[in-house]
């Protein structure tokens, strides 16, 4: 990966939501969720950078935390989600990803979320 790709990746996923976090006006009760990923958790050699931003951003929702209370800060790592990045996988796209990354699913049939069940999920909590 570039020089220029990975800063383009921290500026999306880490600075963008740093940025969000500091121009957010939150409600009383309100709260502010981060979404990591699980390469923070269980790195691998040809994800580095991606780990790196999912961890970095564990730590922020932790330091936002403390600064923004009593506002509920957390950061959710939803596991294999289909975004867009899929769309040059085939057919067996969850499958596909599986063997790339080297992981597997410990489910009788492998399969991912969707970001609309990812975002369901995350507004659904009271």
């Amino acid at each position: 990966m570039s020089l220029a790709d990975a800063a383009a990746a921290m500026e999306s996923k880490f600075w963008g939501a740093y940025r969000v976090a500091r121009a957010a006006r939150i409600n009383d009760g309100g709260s502010l969720t981060l979404i990591s990923g699980f390469l923070s958790e269980r790195p691998l050699a040809t994800a580095v950078l991606q780990g790196a931003i999912n961890a970095a951003l564990e730590a922020l929702a932790r330091r936002l935390a403390l600064e923004l209370a009593p506002v509920r800060v957390n950061a959710v790592s939803p596991g294999m989600i289909e975004t867009p990045i899929w769309d040059d996988l085939g057919s067996n796209r969850c499958g596909d990803l599986q063997s790339i990354l080297g992981i597997t699913i410990k489910d009788d049939e492998p399969r991912s979320g969707s970001k609309w069940q990812c975002f369901s999920q995350l507004l659904d909590d009271p």
